[in-house]
């Protein structure tokens, strides 16, 4: 008999059934368009370096370390940095994982590449958290280096409005079924603030046991022009593409109904 777990918990909390529900299930394929994507604004050149900023359970730096980069990632929740940690034991030696905010964070070495994939950068609700958070991107990486942030794009959030619509999945992995019910609740779109706001609820399966877990959320909405325009005012990046769907050569403004973009920044000289 299944043992209920009455007391909804944050799905933060539990990493395993976190990637399961909600991470990308092809790695391999994000992480070939970064590297290409360096490569191609970079005059070829391959990093040796990444950063992950919101590294989550440490998907893209396993990924990463694979294939002979050194890797650094953060996140604020403990449990997914212990995960991260874990998962990289014996196949990155000198993996630097850390505890940390996106605003504030600090890091021991400096990297040619920063990625945040994980939809961490929508955490940054105002102007002055992605100043400050670019700032710091800045101080951990090379000069030149390249900053590459995946977002929702703007349009799709337009077409399909929080609050508005359903959505709900199931995901399977080594017996574990994850059930997600993303719009549980979710508010529409603050457009003065940018921001909106839900509840998602989260139903496993593990076995022997059901777990109730939950993500409250707040997202910003953002725009590549607005991005644009931090980035100056930062006075440490500047943008030099913006591509959708992980694919290089769909330039996003060019396209038709996007449903992510990639915004590409680079290092300016210090």
């Amino acid at each position: 008999m299944l043992a209920e777990m009455a007391r909804s918990r944050h799905i933060y909390d539990y990493p395993l059934y976190y990637e399961i529900g909600f991470c990308c299930n092809d790695v391999r394929r994000e992480v070939d368009f970064l590297l290409r994507c360096y490569q191609r604004h970079r005059g070829g050149c391959s990093p040796a370096s990444v950063l992950d900023n919101g590294c989550g359970t440490g998907v893209y730096l396993e990924e990463f370390a694979r294939r002979g980069l050194d890797v650094c990632g953060y996140d604020l929740r403990a449990a997914m940095v212990n995960y991260a940690r874990k998962r990289l034991s014996g196949i990155a030696d000198h993996a630097e994982l850390l505890q940390a905010d996106m605003r504030e964070f600090k890091v021991a070495n400096a990297y040619d590449m920063a990625i945040c994939m994980n939809g961490s950068f929508q955490y940054l609700l105002t102007p002055e958290d992605m100043v400050q958070h670019l700032r710091a991107v800045y101080r951990a990486m090379r000069e030149g280096g390249l900053y590459l942030v995946g977002l929702p794009a703007p349009e799709e959030l337009m077409s399909n409005p929080p609050g508005s619509i359903r959505s709900g999945w199931t995901r399977e992995r080594d017996g574990i079924e994850v059930q997600v019910d993303w719009t549980y609740r979710q508010h529409p779109i603050d457009w003065r603030a940018q921001t909106f706001s839900g509840l998602a609820k989260i139903r496993v399966c593990d076995r022997s046991k059901t777990l109730s877990l939950e993500l409250p959320y707040r997202y910003r909405v953002f725009f590549p022009q607005e991005l644009e325009a931090l980035a100056c005012l930062s006075g440490c990046f500047r943008v030099m593409s913006v591509y959708g769907d992980f694919h290089l050569g769909r330039v996003y403004g060019r396209m038709q109904s996007p449903k992510l973009m990639l915004v590409l920044l680079q290092k300016t000289m210090s």
